[in-house]
């Protein structure tokens, strides 16, 4: 098994010939032009792509399922994706010019040749990944589980290693991808002490499932992308050098009973039978240049550009307005009576040249969107977010990603009692127009049941929702992850304490809660 690392979660895995890629995403940024890949990819990066046999695609996120890096990938490649009770996938990827494709059912094993296989395993519509050769097996967890309950994450070590005791190559997603908390704004919230925290959290969760699987080798990856607006620019600063993780984890986790070993490998560099050739160019440049100021020379010009970005016309704007008005309209339902009745915010459409502010209320029985020249104070809220972003975000079914991933809108909050309530996360679904779960199973029901066949996880989940018993806000993501008043007010020893994370400080010095 030869693997080639190219970027972000990109992949080429070679085994006897046969070529596979997960997760393609090597040109172009991402989520309307927010996210852009760092350290970027090799420069001959396409020409992997010419003679490609299967590509795997873990999850429908943009950063995995690239659209206009699948432009580039020859037709004749076989695709699997996994099912889920949401289609489209397949239509999409026909759309591309792609004929054979596979819905992978989770937990299913597919043999795609006499010595190699790929399982897919579901948590909601993340997936792991797991791909066997006759002698060799690698462990794909990119965004599956960093961000899951513990309770999630034990139930899926023992799955993995009950199945696979001995796994050779273990790849996981070590860091943050979601607007939350990064984009939020507040007077008395330190942006980057609880940006460092946030990413540390993920980090901490890496090492526990990389010390839980006991691979030969754990890999790191999945991180690798930059922010350019200059309101942005920041959180570059306060992500994890890969270089540090694997003192991380031999400071605080490395046991006697866990002898994998922590790779540090950047775009380019390849694995090749335990054997590791470190090709890429970034592994120098690291030694003299951190994450953020290495990104801010390769993309200077993309950054001038984000500097010098085109205003729209009123026209623009005008139909922007007509958008949401429409959207909101139609959508206020989904916005709990309790909560309508506090909930008034005000959108910015930053690359406008009108100095409106469109203000949606929806504190009576019909929602009111009206334009207003200056900033009222009885909004509790104001979303800042770009032309291009917003029209996205309401026109396509999965749209939402560019703001709930890609971090398109910035979130401004004046009082703690809009925290205490959550009032933002309304504010934000008001401006998706992801599919509404009930009605989709509605419309589908044999997929729908289906899929819960065949996911114990889901089907638990649904069941206790029909018996009425009470679940979080997501089952599938840590709670303290979505503790607003967690990450919004309080100081980053405060968070390290709830979350049991070691304080490190500029000293090196750490103590645990």
């Amino acid at each position: 098994m030869k693997i080639t690392y190219l970027g972000h979660a990109t992949l080429l895995i070679e085994i006897d010939g046969t070529k596979i890629l997960s997760d393609p995403w090597l040109i172009g940024p991402a989520y309307c032009g927010q996210w852009y890949l760092f350290p970027q990819p090799p420069e001959n990066a396409l020409e992997y792509l010419q003679d490609v046999d299967y590509i795997f695609v873990s999850h429908g996120h943009e950063d995995h399922l690239h659209y206009e890096t699948l432009k580039k990938v020859n037709k004749s490649a076989h695709i699997f994706f996994p099912y889920t009770w949401y289609a489209g996938a397949v239509e999409l990827f026909r759309e591309l010019g792609f004929e054979k494709i596979t819905e992978a059912v989770n937990e299913q094993r597919y043999h795609i040749s006499k010595n190699i296989s790929v399982t897919f395993l579901a948590n909601n519509l993340d997936n792991v990944v797991v791909v066997e050769s006759k002698d060799k097996t690698l462990v794909n967890i990119n965004d599956a589980l960093p961000s899951a309950p513990q309770g999630i994450i034990a139930y899926f070590i023992k799955k993995i290693t009950s199945k696979w005791p001995t796994v050779d190559y273990l790849f996981s997603s070590y860091g943050g991808a979601s607007y939350f908390p990064n984009t939020i704004k507040c007077e008395w919230k330190n942006d980057m002490e609880t940006g460092a925290v946030r990413e540390q959290f993920f980090l901490d969760n890496f090492c526990k499932i990389a010390k839980g699987i006991n691979a030969t080798f754990s890999i790191p990856f999945a991180g690798d992308f930059v922010l350019l607006d200059d309101s942005q620019r920041w959180i570059n600063k306060v992500k994890v050098p890969r270089g540090e993780i694997k003192n991380y984890f031999n400071n605080y986790f490395s046991h006697k009973d866990c002898a994998t070993q922590i790779i540090e490998l950047y775009p380019g560099d390849v694995a090749e039978d335990g054997k590791f050739f470190h090709l890429s160019g970034y592994h120098e440049k690291f030694k003299h240049y951190d994450l953020a100021s290495l990104a801010e020379q390769e993309y200077k010009k993309e950054i001038v550009a984000k500097k010098n970005i085109k205003k729209i016309a009123y026209e623009e704007f005008e139909n922007i307005y007509q958008n949401i008005k429409k959207h909101v309209k139609r959508k206020f339902y989904i916005v709990p009576p309790e909560k309508r009745k506090q909930l008034k915010f005000a959108v910015q459409i930053t690359d406008s040249n009108e100095e409106w502010f469109i203000e949606i209320d929806l504190r009576e029985e019909e929602p009111l969107i009206t334009l207003a020249r200056e900033f009222n104070k009885d909004n509790l809220l104001l979303l800042k977010i770009k032309s291009r972003t917003i029209l996205y975000s309401l026109s396509n079914e999965w749209g939402g990603d560019a703001i709930i991933i890609g971090y398109g809108c910035e979130i401004n909050i004046f009082s703690m009692e809009t925290i205490r309530e959550q009032l933002e996360n309304y504010a934000i679904q008001l401006l998706t127009n992801y599919p509404n779960t009930k009605e989709y199973i509605k419309q589908n029901p044999f997929r729908a049941f289906n899929y819960l066949a065949h996911d114990k996880i889901k089907r638990k989940i649904f069941l206790n929702k029909i018996v009425g018993k009470k679940a979080s806000s997501s089952p599938f993501t840590d709670e303290r992850l979505g503790d607003k008043e967690l990450w919004l007010t309080r100081t980053n020893c405060e968070i390290c304490r709830r979350c049991n994370l070691p304080v490190l400080t500029e000293s090196n010095t750490t103590e645990i809660y």
